[in-house]
């Protein structure tokens, strides 16, 4: 400044500060009953779009959201989010009452994904198989609630076998094709194994054919019945014992009709060396040959004081 005493002059320091950022989303989403955003609490002053001026806000309801700091700087920092609820999460379901089949188990299993689960035996997975009668339960979180549910898991009345067989016997000679397969009647449907959903099936060929029943609990019964050529099969026609196939390769099934009670199988090699031996249960026996010598051997059936033997 120029003046009558001559020149004067002061300098005025300009220094230019980098301003702190926030560090908001833009959308914000929940699905429990409010969503908090925090803030670093290294802000000199806090102003949100509600006047509070925490470092934080709990929002409970949609909608768009600002915030305006002032950072060590001196600077005023604003920023703005969009709050977005989630659907609620459905509660937790097991679903109507189980039945409980014969011989089988019930999987109790979740829709849906959840943080943790909790079943009644303190197990944490999300399913649960079930092998007796019973009440089961589940607890599980969300992430923002527990939710629990129960089912009664129920033993069926029926607890009966499918007995799948052609004049009371489940292994049919090839003489007999061909025949009409009929299984026992009761059940709400069939699936047999080439398919077909009929209640009967037509057997024209050699082979082996099962069908699964359902009753109305929803079990499932699955029974078998084989058709052989039946090639020198008979231990005795009077008793009604079977072997088959012939020659054997892999196994040797045995069966009978209920005329033959207990007894012993005995299998002996052509030199007379006994290579197998096992309890007769009065039905069925399967003999594993996969690792037998090729050629001759005799089967040997032991009933009481009876003695009958096949050469095989």
């Amino acid at each position: 400044v120029y003046g009558r005493c001559g020149i004067t002059y002061d300098t005025l320091i300009i220094h230019t500060n980098s301003p702190e950022t926030t560090d908001l989303l833009e959308n914000q989403t929940y699905n429990c009953d409010s969503v908090t955003i925090e803030l670093p609490d290294n802000f000199l002053s806090y102003e949100w779009s509600d006047g509070s001026n925490a470092s934080s806000i709990e929002i409970h309801s949609n909608g768009e959201y600002w915030v305006k700091v002032k950072g060590n700087s001196g600077c005023f920092i604003s920023d703005t989010t969009r709050v977005i609820a989630f659907p609620p999460a459905v509660a937790v379901t097991l679903g109507d009452d189980k039945f409980l089949c014969n011989q089988q188990t019930v999987v109790l299993s979740i829709q849906g994904n959840y943080e943790t689960y909790e079943w009644q035996d303190g197990s944490e997975n999300p399913s649960f198989t079930a092998f007796l009668p019973g009440t089961y339960w589940v607890i599980v979180f969300n992430g923002c609630i527990f939710s629990t549910d129960s089912v009664n898991v129920i033993a069926t009345e029926n607890n009966s076998d499918l007995n799948l067989n052609y004049n009371g016997s489940d292994m049919v000679c090839a003489t007999s094709l061909p025949f009409v397969l009929n299984p026992p009647a009761g059940y709400d449907s069939y699936l047999w194994s080439n398919g077909s959903e009929n209640t009967s099936i037509t057997i024209e060929n050699i082979g082996q054919y099962s069908v699964t029943a359902t009753d109305s609990d929803g079990c499932n019964l699955r029974d078998t019945l084989w058709v052989n050529e039946c090639l020198g099969l008979n231990i005795s026609s009077e008793d009604g014992i079977y072997c088959f196939p012939n020659p054997a390769n892999d196994k040797l099934m045995l069966f009978s009709n209920e005329r033959i009670q207990s007894g012993i199988i005995r299998l002996y090699s052509a030199s007379g060396a006994l290579v197998f031996s096992g309890q007769w249960n009065g039905v069925s026996m399967e003999i594993p040959v996969s690792e037998f010598a090729e050629g001759l051997y005799l089967i040997q059936f032991r009933e009481k004081n009876t003695k009958v033997v096949i050469r095989h």
